[in-house]
């Protein structure tokens, strides 16, 4: 059973910073000319832009679904998982769960639901977005220019690389 967790259409993306407007305008019209990419998924910051966040995180909606399905899903599959546990500690005649049925059974099943959250919650944190995100402010208020890319897999990544690196004075790319 394959369950898609991410809700974003278009999950990767690769940032250039460049020092000067040209180059990245170069690199601008080199992706749509030599890539298959459509020109609304290619954005262009500008020095002092206070909006950059809009360009590099477009799907704020699809981001909260993926938190809020990734959460449940997996605080539905602690929840049984612990209820799975108290049961066979019940069944193997374990002391404390003879003594203590209900308050065993909820303790340990909402144990399990915290660690399904807590796993959720690692899987949906991108902390490879924190490294693009904290460059791109940087070079937006040191007065660089940055070229974001938004991909729908990894798998046209080297691509844009080759067309982005020789006038990029960075690259930072994400899962």
């Amino acid at each position: 059973m394959n369950i898609e967790m991410s809700q974003e259409t278009y999950p990767s993306k690769i940032a250039g910073v460049f020092n000067s407007e040209e180059s990245a305008q170069a690199v601008v019209k080199a992706l749509h000319s030599k890539t298959d990419l459509s020109p609304d998924k290619v954005s262009l910051i500008q020095p002092g832009d206070m909006h950059f966040d809009e360009k590099l995180e477009p799907e704020d909606k699809q981001i909260g679904k993926t938190l809020l399905k990734t959460h449940i899903t997996f605080g539905c599959i602690g929840l049984i998982f612990g209820l799975c546990i108290a049961t066979l500690l019940n069944l193997t005649g374990f002391v404390l769960m003879q003594n203590y049925l209900i308050e065993a059974f909820v303790s340990i099943s909402l144990i399990c639901l915290f660690l399904g959250l807590l796993v959720a919650g690692f899987v949906t944190i991108r902390p490879d977005h924190d490294s693009m995100i904290n460059k791109i402010r940087t070079a937006t208020r040191s007065g660089q220019w940055s070229v974001i890319v938004h991909l729908p897999d990894s798998s046209k990544m080297e691509e844009v690389k080759k067309v982005m690196q020789p006038l990029a004075s960075s690259l930072t790319a994400t899962l």
